[in-house]
């Protein structure tokens, strides 16, 4: 159930692979602009247990921080 004061996205794995969902994540902050970043938190939760798939999250995550646009990414799998 999502969080109603939070932004928050629930992404079904029969609408997109993960890649596709880890580069809607990265551009919708880059989209955000330079004045919005680093944004001080994302969580992402998977229910996902593909260790490749979780392994493509955590590439993701750490580009994210990597390129100052989030000061920390959680990553949180089953």
């Amino acid at each position: 159930e999502l969080i109603p004061v939070l932004e928050s996205y629930h992404v079904n794995s029969d609408e997109c692979n993960v890649e596709e969902f880890c580069k809607f994540v990265f551009n919708d902050i880059y989209e955000l602009g330079n004045e919005c970043l680093p944004i001080n938190m994302v969580v992402i939760y998977t229910n996902l247990s593909d260790i490749k798939d979780i392994g493509i999250i955590e590439d993701y995550a750490y580009t994210l921080e990597h390129n100052h646009m989030v000061e920390i990414v959680v990553v949180v799998s089953r």
